[in-house]
């Protein structure tokens, strides 16, 4: 089953990132009955990101790396400074338009 982002704790991460550890996280999502659902990567990426306002952010994908959408040439590097705007307003519209 597929489900949609209505909210993050991000507690256990915070907790989890105080205690030394790095989390490593999944698109998975549980409902407030305990059923565990998948959901859009790129939509709970961008909600973490939201919500956790991290100061680096390393994605793993099976093609190998990040791709420029209009180039299309592989991307080394991002800095957050300059694009962090522009990410979580493109990721909060698409959530806002996904919810509605």
């Amino acid at each position: 089953m597929v489900g949609k982002i209505t909210s993050i704790s991000k507690k256990p991460i915070e907790a989890s990132i105080r205690a030394g550890c790095l989390p490593i996280l999944t698109s998975l999502a549980e409902t407030v009955d305990g059923q565990i659902l998948n959901v859009n990567a790129d939509v709970a990426a961008g909600e973490l990101a939201r919500v956790l306002e991290p100061l680096k952010i390393v994605y793993l994908n099976e093609k190998g790396g990040l791709f420029h959408g209009v180039t299309g040439e592989k991307i080394s590097a991002i800095n957050l400074d300059e694009v962090k705007a522009s990410f979580l307003r493109t990721f909060s519209n698409r959530t806002r338009n996904t919810t509605h």
